[in-house]
């Protein structure tokens, strides 16, 4: 019962963590963007 519990948390934070990081993706692609267009 707790390895199980434990596993799902395990998933969840590195499915959270895997959303952090193509959010920044996102984000860092959007501002390069903007500076291309302004240049």
């Amino acid at each position: 019962m707790d390895s199980c519990q434990e596993a799902s948390e395990l998933a969840h934070s590195q499915t959270l963590r895997q959303l952090f990081i193509s959010i920044a993706v996102i984000s860092a692609l959007a501002v390069i963007a903007e500076l291309w267009a302004i240049k």
